[in-house]
Order: structure tokens, then C-alpha cells, then sequence
């Protein structure tokens, strides 16, 4: 791989080095011997030029002398000079870390061939660290920006020949096509290096926000680079390296979370705009070597705690921007900042912190949720928290939504929501109409529960009626309270059909029995469904459900179809019952 374009006659590149050929530099004490295994036909005067070079003691000494160098090659001599002479002597590092023949060995090759063999094992410890544990991202950081050397009059042309060394080592194994772990191990290696990335990329490069630095090694590498990057494609701003991973991040999110999709659009989030958990940490300390800082240190345990904040100061003011934040495992604290924001907790007890604008919220059991304006969406187990209605049976301070799923309860100033089965999270410093939970006092369920419950009542008594299955009444009430709790946390609110599965014959015990209640056609991806197992309906809690069945009939101000359905009256004997 040729690292440089071709000159003929030596140049500078503004790095502290003369350079010739394809990136050959006589900034070296054995130019003589090189020359001649390259087969690279001298004069004497040429000769003794070279060995003034290798005599010489200082770097800039022989970058004075190896500019002024006045022998041209031709391409076939720089090629020789670079594969034959040299290559072979810049090799050990790469064969030390065990790298087959591929590019990202010709990349490390091209680094010491620039660096020298000394620089890359004593300077470059976490790029040696990155590739030992085949952590390409990281390896790719290393190379972009912590690679450059030590020398602040080159530091500009070492930068910009890192830009684009780094181009062609590649963020991806395949940027076509990316995983959804290989994603989030590249958004790891960001969030890891943010504040650094950031501050280099403002100073030598293009900012978060695409504004060209005055230095910009990006725009010169792309320049100065014309003829490499034919094959290899230009070097990217960071946000263009990190374009790919954003696109595969966000078509798993889309897969996992179906009810905030349109919120998870590539087109509102910038690639900067994603903070994940990076699963490791920096080294710290006042004795860290120049090589060693802004590397890592071993991987931590995902599952500890962690925060992640989207919030963006310029000038000392926050402004808004649009921020996805992803906990992994561990008791995380997000902070969404200013914009419109989504906070994805993941496993255990998160805390969620939304600021100014419109936010979305992803939880689990455990997690608070504290929004600073109440404008946003809530969103839990594939459903969106809208709220719920008092029933006057019902404790002071209660709400049920309508599919009831869901139990509201003001405890203080905040409001604990409840999934059956125990699950809650908590909404701190809650108003009514908060993140679009409203809590109503006035007439509870809505028609669809009796609706429902008469629907599949009529449809399972006249199926066991063509099958002359003669089933207790008590045990039909049960299957068919059970199938309305089934429906309601699916979120249907009809009944087009209940179907049983093979093994709910009468007298038969089958613990893989199942009902199947459907609203809509079959055969449209929008129908709803649920399933219900015959073998969990002694659990059920008749007296409840027929009880929230009932407990709107006879209301002043009910609807007409209300008022046209019967009370469910209990078939068991029980309290309550005539």
C-alpha cells in the first residue's frame, strides 16, 4: 500500500521530515544501504549527499539535507525504494501483533515506516492494546488522534497523514454492512472519547456542528491525498465515520421498539447526538505517559451504574439539540438536556432526566422518570402511558387504565404506575396532563370492556354448543374473564373472532390449550391479537373483572350503547352473588 502520492523529487510535507517517492523519508542514518538494495543507480555526488544525511545528528539536519537532495526517481525506483527497501525493516511491530497480510497491517506498516519502530512500541501503547483485543474502533481512535507523535512543528502534517492512514485502516469491517453489536462497540469507543474527539476535531478538523477548524487536516489530507484516496474514499468528519453506525443502531432500535420508530429517524438525529454506555473507562492519574492518556483501561462491568448526558453548552448557555441516550445494564442516570430527546433506560433502575422539549422515555420496572417542562411520551412494555379513570369502588388516589394494564396512584407529588404483576416505575413531580398521562375521577371503563366481555361470552358458549361440549357456567365465566384481560392488554377494544387451538376439548386437560381472540382481518399486520392459556384461568379474579365490567351501567350520562347492555351477573355462587 502507498500511503503518499508520487512526487519524483524530494518535498516537504510539513511533518519535520523530507520525504521522496511514495512517502520515503531520509530522515534516517542508513539511506546509503537502502538505496542500494533497492538496486537505486547513484552518482558519487549523490552518494556522498546521502551519506551526509546519515552522518548527521539532528532530525531537522537531515530534513535541511534531504530536501535538497537533486536526484529524481522514477515510479518504478520509488517502488522498490518503498517494498523492497524499506518495507521489510518497518514490519516487526505488525508481526509482533500477530496482524495478517490485509490493509489495517499495511496502515500500522505506513505508521512506523513514519514514526520509526521505537515510537510505535514505546508511543503507541493503546492502539497495540486495541488490536491485541480486536477492538477496531478503539484501534481507529488511537490511529486518527493519538497517534500523531510528540513534535509541535509537524504536528499539523503528522495529524493530517493520520487522518488519512486511519481512513484506510476503516471505523467498520464491513461499512455495508453493520451489526447492531458492531455499532454499538463504535458508539462506545465515541461516547468513551467524546470531550477528546470533540476538542480535536474543533481544533484540527470539522466540528460536531461541520464547521471547519482554521487548521482543518481533514480538508488538507483530501488535498493533498488526491491520488490514495482514488481507492480508498476521502477522509471523513467525524460525523460522516460515525453516519453507518447511527443508520445500524437505529434500525435495530426501530426492530426492538416499533411504538417510537418515527422518533428514531436518521434524519433528526445527528451522528454526535448518541451516548451510549462505553463498558469501559479511561485511565486516570498525574503519572500516565503521553502514549497512555485518553487510552483505556480493562473493560467494567456493564451492569454498573453509569451516567450519559446530551446536554450542550456554548458559551455557557444550553442549547438545544436532539439526543438519543441508551443505558445498558446497571442503575444508569440519563440527562437529556434541551431538545427533543429519547431516553432508553435498559435493564434495572434508571433514572431518566428530561429537560426542555418534547421527550420520549423508554423504561422498565424501577425506573424514574423526571421531565422539567411535562412535554413528552412515556412509553413501557410496547405501550404508551396515556393515563387512566377512578371507579367509585375504587381507594382514593387510584386509577385503572381502560385496557387495564395499568395502575395509577398519586403517592405525594409524584405518580407511581403499576403493571399487573407488580412491576412500577415512578413519574417524579407529576401534574395531571404530565408527558401526556391524564388521570380522570369521572365515569371509569369505557362501553369496550362489556362490549368485549358479551362478545366472547356469546362466541364460546356457541362454539361449546356445535361441539355439544357442556361446560359449567362458572368455568366459562372464568375463560371468558380471563380472555377480556388477555384483550385489554393488547390494547383491542373488539372482538372479531375467538378461536380455539387443538386440545381445548371439554373433559380434556391439556396444559398447551389456547384461545385465540383477534380484532380486525387475519390477514392485516395491523390486525390485534391476543392469546389466552386455558391453564392459567383458575388465577382469575372474576369478582374484579365482572366488577369493572359493571361499574358504569346505570351512570347518569352514560352512552346509548351502554345503556342498551345488561350488567354481567356472577354464575357462581359467591359473595355477592343472588
Amino acid at each position: 500500500m502507498h500511503t503518499e502520492a508520487f512526487e519524483a523529487r524530494a518535498y516537504d510535507l510539513r511533518d519535520g521530515a523530507a520525504t521522496i517517492g511514495f512517502g520515503y523519508t531520509f530522515n534516517r542514518a542508513n539511506n546509503v544501504e537502502l538505496w542500494e538494495r533497492a538496486n537505486i543507480q547513484l552518482d558519487e555526488t549523490q552518494r556522498r549527499h546521502l551519506e551526509r544525511i546519515d552522518a548527521a545528528t539532528t532530525n531537522a539536519e537531515r530534513t535541511r539535507l534531504g530536501l535538497r537532495f537533486a536526484r529524481a526517481l522514477t515510479r518504478e525506483e520509488a517502488r522498490d525504494l518503498l517494498e523492497l527497501a524499506s518495507i521489510p525493516e518497518y514490519e516487526d511491530p505488525a508481526n509482533s501483533l500477530g496482524m495478517p497480510y490485509s490493509k489495517e497491517r499495511a496502515v500500522l506498516v505506513s505508521v512506523t515506516y513514519n514514526r520509526g519502530q521505537h515510537a510505535v512500541r514505546t508511543r503507541m501503547e493503546g492502539f497495540a492494546e486495541a488490536i491485541r483485543e480486536g477492538d477496531r474502533a478503539e484501534a481507529w481512535y488511537q490511529l486518527r488522534y493519538n497517534s500523531w507523535g510528540s513534535n509541535p512543528g509537524a504536528e499539523r502534517g503528522l495529524r493530517k497523514r493520520r487522518g488519512m492512514e486511519a481512513a484506510i485502516f476503516g471505523l467498520y469491517d464491513d461499512p455495508a454492512n453493520i451489526s447492531p453489536e458492531e455499532a454499538l462497540s463504535v458508539y462506545g469507543m465515541f461516547q468513551l472519547h467524546r470531550d477528546s474527539i470533540r476538542a480535536l476535531e474543533s481544533a484540527w478538523g470539522v466540528s460536531f456542528e461541520g464547521v471547519p477548524s482554521r487548521l482543518d487536516v481533514i480538508g488538507l489530507a483530501n488535498r493533498d491525498y488526491r491520488e490514495l484516496l482514488l481507492e480508498s474514499g476521502p477522509v471523513p468528519t467525524i460525523n460522516a465515520a460515525l453516519e453507518p453506525a447511527k443508520r445500524a443502531l437505529l434500525h435495530g432500535l426501530r426492530g426492538e421498539f416499533p411504538e417510537v420508530a418515527d422518533r428514531l429517524d436518521a434524519g433528526i438525529l445527528d451522528a454526535t447526538a448518541i451516548h451510549v454506555d462505553p463498558g469501559r473507562q479511561l485511565r486516570l492519574g498525574d503519572r500516565l505517559t503521553v502514549a497512555q492518556r485518553n487510552s483505556t483501561s480493562e473493560r467494567v462491568d456493564t451492569d454498573r451504574a453509569h451516567a450519559l448526558d446530551g446536554t450542550v453548552a456554548r458559551a455557557g448557555v444550553e442549547v438545544g439539540r436532539n439526543d438519543l441516550l441508551l443505558g445498558m445494564g446497571g442503575d444508569d442516570t440519563l440527562v437529556g438536556g434541551r431538545g427533543h430527546d429519547i431516553l432508553i433506560g435498559g435493564a434495572d433502575q434508571d433514572q431518566l432526566l428530561g429537560g426542555v422539549g418534547f421527550d420520549t422515555y423508554l423504561v422498565d420496572s424501577g425506573d424514574v422518570v423526571r421531565d422539567e417542562d411535562g412535554l413528552g411520551q412515556v412509553h413501557w412494555d410496547g405501550k404508551t402511558l396515556g393515563g387512566g379513570a377512578q371507579a367509585p369502588a375504587d381507594p382514593e388516589g387510584i386509577y385503572r387504565s381502560s385496557d387495564g394494564c395499568h395502575t395509577y396512584q398519586l403517592d405525594g407529588t409524584d405518580l407511581l404506575v403499576t403493571l399487573q404483576g407488580g412491576a412500577a416505575i415512578r413519574v417524579a413531580g407529576f401534574d395531571n396532563g404530565n408527558l401526556g398521562i391524564s388521570l380522570d375521577p369521572g365515569n371509569g371503563q369505557d362501553v369496550a370492556d362489556l362490549v368485549m366481555y358479551h362478545e366472547v361470552d356469546e362466541q364460546l358458549s356457541a362454539a361449546n354448543a356445535e361441539r355439544e361440549i357442556a361446560e359449567p357456567a362458572s368455568k366459562l365465566e372464568q375463560v371468558t374473564a380471563d380472555v377480556l384481560r388477555d384483550l385489554r392488554c393488547a390494547g383491542m377494544t373488539g372482538v372479531t373472532h375467538v378461536r380455539a387451538s387443538v386440545g381445548c376439548s371439554a373433559g380434556k386437560s391439556n396444559p398447551e390449550a389456547r384461545l385465540v381472540a383477534w380484532q380486525g382481518d387475519p390477514r392485516d399486520p395491523a390486525t390485534r391479537w391476543s392469546v389466552t392459556s386455558v391453564q392459567d384461568v383458575a388465577g382469575v379474579d372474576v369478582d374484579e373483572i365482572l366488577r369493572q365490567c359493571n361499574r358504569s351501567v346505570d351512570r347518569p350520562g352514560q352512552s346509548p350503547e351502554l345503556a342498551s347492555l345488561q350488567q354481567v351477573a356472577p354464575r357462581h355462587a359467591g359473595p355477592g352473588a343472588p
